[in-house]
């Protein structure tokens, strides 16, 4: 017995021009007689990343029939890569910003524990047998706020250089 092959469809590489959806909005032009747009299409041309928006206008004849479709072609490159570079800029801005406000809040949080301690102490009487601990907490608020401060000159240098007033 011989066995019949089944066979394959052979997918092409590149879709035919009507299963584009340029075709598509060309088809749509044709039925509504509207103006249809296709943006942010984006393609390679020598191996460069283009994106285009698509304008396809009726041009009607005298009767109402469309006489030709005009396609318009404008290029938004620029636009595109220029928002990809502010929403990747905008996100590491938000970054930073998460990460400055933890290493602000860590040292102040100390601070403010080490002040309720000390006003622990000097309401109550035991200021002469806790003398030991009020100085290390002293100490603690001293280096905690030599942290905030170093902290807080290094964003004001920061933002000196990307205003352009200090390198």
């Amino acid at each position: 017995a011989i066995k019949e092959e089944e066979e394959t469809e052979k997918q092409p590489i590149v879709p035919s021009f009507e299963e584009t959806e340029y075709f598509q909005k060309i088809s749509e032009v044709r039925k509504e007689k509207k103006t249809k747009h296709l943006k942010k299409i984006r393609n390679f041309i020598n191996g460069n990343e283009v994106y285009w928006n698509l304008i396809f206008e009726p041009i009607f004849e005298g009767d109402g029939e469309i006489k030709e479709i005009l396609i318009l072609i404008i290029d938004i490159t620029a636009e595109i890569k220029s928002s990809i570079i502010m929403e990747k800029t905008l996100k590491s801005q938000e970054e930073f910003l998460a990460n400055i406000s933890h290493e602000l809040k860590t040292p102040l949080n100390v601070i403010f524990a080490t002040a309720q301690l000390l006003n622990m102490y000097c309401t109550g009487s035991s200021l002469e047998e806790k003398k030991d601990f009020i100085i290390k907490y002293i100490d603690s608020i001293k280096q905690n706020s030599y942290r905030l401060s170093k902290l807080i000159n290094n964003i004001v240098d920061l933002s000196k250089i990307e205003a352009g007033f200090f390198e």
